[in-house]
């Protein structure tokens, strides 16, 4: 296993990159915050679109889900919904009331995150 930020590490077959998950108990990583969940995957990591990612697959098969399992997968985003848990559960614990209509999701992310710096070359 390592970490997927992690330079010069020695990859091979068998390696588990290792990533914060999406839920976070409070905080950011850079505050050296320890997450509420992980991301192994043996692929790649989710941020960076240079090879393929576990997650890339998981999201390619949703169209082939059997009704269990979109069941349960609704039942999973309703719970986090219900419990108002997001990626980093700063700030306010309201959800902000949104106007109806079509929306366009614009992420911020700070120009030293993996994401950006790997995203964009």
């Amino acid at each position: 296993m390592v970490w997927a930020g992690a330079k010069d590490v020695l990859v091979g077959n068998y390696t588990t990159y290792v990533e914060d998950g999406f839920l976070r108990s409070e905080g950011l990583s850079a505050e050296v915050v320890a997450p509420l969940s992980l991301i192994l995957d043996n692929l790649g990591v989710d941020y960076d679109p240079t090879r393929p990612s576990r997650l890339e697959e998981f999201l390619r098969m949703r169209k082939i889900l059997r009704p269990h399992q979109k069941q349960r997968a609704e039942r999973m985003i309703a719970a986090l919904i219900k419990a108002r848990l997001s990626k980093y559960n700063v700030g306010s614990p309201k959800l902000v009331d949104l106007p109806k209509g079509h929306r366009i999701l614009v992420p911020g992310q700070v120009e030293d995150d993996a994401s950006i710096l790997t995203g964009t070359k």
